[in-house]
């Protein structure tokens, strides 16, 4: 059974109010051909398919599921433009802001001016630009902003805070000091064993290490030299090490 197409059309001060086919809504100072389950609020725009919105001052929505509000906004099929003069161009673009601009499959703009012109970029915040395919941009070559609060990374591909890199810092220089501080005892006498104490000091880290060698007669005129070392830093990380030596 075919739906029913009611068309009523309220005319004020050159206003048309129009309900016509199939839930659509029209409020403009024009009376044109309504598609299915759209909407249009202003003057002068256009709405081009179904499931189309388009509000405002000539606001455009020309395909499928697109949604323009804003004066001279304008979208795609499946993208939503919101504010004055912004444009979401490609399928499935966002363009949140007064000039926001998403030209490109899937991506988002958000902010005054902002601009994302490659497949599923995102621009954050006025002036933003992202223009490489797979990226989140929050400013741009002339307008460069930190990122704040954010937490430490856990997983391979999460981002890093400069928290996590000043600890990577600090243990690469405690692991200096270390190196430094576990030198090799000195060579003791056949039979004998030697103890030496090792102090190390790198960048504003500091370790200090214990190191043993002892040396063994084989026979033949060969001797055999063995020994360890252990270091603690200020890092709180335990380094070691040990060494054998044959001496002919």
């Amino acid at each position: 059974m075919k739906s029913k197409r009611l068309f009523l059309s309220i005319v004020a001060s050159s206003l048309v109010v129009s309900f016509a086919s199939a839930d659509s809504v029209w409020i403009d100072n024009s009376v044109n051909t309504h598609p299915q389950d759209s909407v249009k609020i202003g003057k002068s725009g256009y709405v081009g398919a179904s499931e189309a919105i388009a509000i405002g001052s000539h606001a455009d929505a020309h395909s499928d599921y697109s949604t323009s509000v804003g004066r001279y906004s304008q979208s795609a099929e499946r993208g939503t433009a919101i504010g004055g003069d912004s444009a979401a161009t490609a399928d499935a673009s966002t363009a949140v802001g007064v000039n926001a601009k998403a030209s490109a499959e899937n991506s988002v703009a958000l902010g005054t001016d902002s601009s994302a012109n490659a497949k599923n970029s995102v621009a954050l915040g006025f002036n933003s630009v992202a223009n490489e395919i797979n990226t989140v941009s929050v400013g741009s070559r002339t307008n460069k902003r930190r990122v704040t609060n954010v937490a430490d990374g856990i997983n391979d591909y999460d981002a890093v805070n400069v928290k996590q890199l000043h600890n990577v810092r600090d243990e690469a220089r405690a692991g200096i000091a270390s190196a430094l501080s576990l030198a090799p005892a000195a060579l003791p006498d056949i039979g004998k064993t030697s103890l030496n104490l090792g102090v190390g000091t790198f960048a504003g880290e500091s370790a200090l290490s214990v190191n043993v060698n002892h040396r063994l007669l084989t026979g033949h005129g060969t001797d055999v030299t063995v020994g360890f070392g252990v270091s603690g830093n200020t890092n709180e990380d335990i380094a070691g090490r040990a060494n054998i030596g044959i001496n002919f």
